[in-house]
């Protein structure tokens, strides 16, 4: 579907996406031992949130020399700062990008290209576009799509809600903010990594201990869940339920499919 600038359309399946954070999943600050998990997460805007599985460290070698002496401050387990003029430049681009990903890809979910609607509809456990439950996955994917777009607008218009973070994580997010790591400012995954960030500002998650790497091995057995029980049954629209609240399906939906 979208092919985003730097082969982001392919990049994951070599591990270069970013890891996660916020919203109503499983969430952990990073040197936070304690993850808040499902509706108590949604409930409480301020409660840990995921990062990325490795941290890693704070070096800024190889990084873009942006202009201006940097104020680095702690916020639970994050070394934050806020994004240079420069940064904010960048953020604006990779974040207008990103909603385009997602309005063309919403686009083609409500047009009437059946090949691309059997396509979303097998990717999130369904038969095909004609599966008596398909429109309660285009409802959900339209519903979470635009408040994601919503949310990068606001981004866009204010980046006060956007900071940088040191560190190998891709990004984070908590309390409805988004925080970029250095393989962002490298260059890497950009589009991607704002997708599954305010994704998860939306209220998606996903397994704490998921990497990309594990979320592609975790997936096929989400949409077996849907796709081996009866068509309008209470369990199979949980199970669909839970793809569409996943974080990771909808980020490979938009930039996969």
């Amino acid at each position: 579907m979208a092919n985003f600038a730097g082969g982001m359309a392919k990049g994951f399946a070599k591990g270069q996406i970013f890891n996660c954070v916020t919203g109503a999943g499983k969430c952990l600050l990073a040197g936070d031992g304690n993850a808040a998990t499902g509706q108590a997460a949604a409930d409480n805007p301020n409660a840990p949130q995921q990062v990325d599985n490795k941290q890693g460290s704070a070096s800024t070698d190889g990084l873009p020399q942006f202009k201006g002496v940097r104020d680095w401050y702690r916020e639970g387990g994050l070394q934050i700062s806020k994004l240079s003029a420069e940064e904010a430049v960048v953020f604006k681009a990779q974040a207008t990008e990103a909603r385009g990903g997602i309005k063309d890809f919403l686009s083609k979910l409500n047009s009437n290209d059946t090949d691309f609607k059997n396509e979303v509809a097998q990717f999130y456990g369904l038969s095909g576009a004609g599966d008596r439950d398909f429109s309660i996955l285009q409802d959900g994917l339209n519903t979470h799509g635009n408040e994601v777009m919503r949310l990068i607008d606001n981004a866009i218009n204010n980046t006060s809600s956007v900071f940088r973070m040191a560190g190998s994580s891709h990004g984070a997010a908590t309390g409805g903010r988004v925080f970029l790591g250095d393989p962002f400012w490298k260059g890497i995954q950009q589009a991607g990594t704002i997708i599954h960030e305010f994704s998860h500002v939306a209220g998606t998650g996903h397994n704490d201990s998921w990497t990309p790497e594990l979320a592609l091995k975790g997936l096929p057995g989400m949409r077996r869940d849907v796709l081996y029980q009866m068509p309008g049954t209470s369990d199979r629209l949980i199970s669909l339920d839970r793809n569409i609240k996943n974080t990771y399906f909808f980020e490979f939906a938009v930039t996969r499919l």
